[in-house]
């Protein structure tokens, strides 16, 4: 597993969405039910696009907002976005 620590401005308003059927328990895969979706700038300029599930999504969604500074640790996954997995 690979991890990513971020320090940056989110750049862009924060998407929440449910989700519901992405998995299953038979599969042994974890159910999720939420899901936030945004873009933040890190100090080089760069723009990466990061996502979180369930609590993580919850706490972005009433706590942040555009142009807050975050600091996140999370994983790089295939598709070269971010899951945040704790803020820090």
């Amino acid at each position: 597993m690979n991890i990513v620590i971020m320090f940056g401005k989110i750049v862009s308003n924060i998407e929440f969405k449910f989700i519901y059927n992405r998995y299953t328990k038979n599969w042994g895969m974890e159910h999720k039910t939420s899901i936030v979706k945004c873009k933040i700038e890190l100090a080089n300029g760069s723009i990466v696009e990061v996502y979180g599930y369930d609590e993580i999504a919850d706490f972005m969604y009433r706590n942040l907002e555009k142009d807050a500074n975050i600091c996140t640790q999370g994983r790089l996954d295939s598709n070269g976005k971010v899951e945040i997995q704790e803020f820090m």
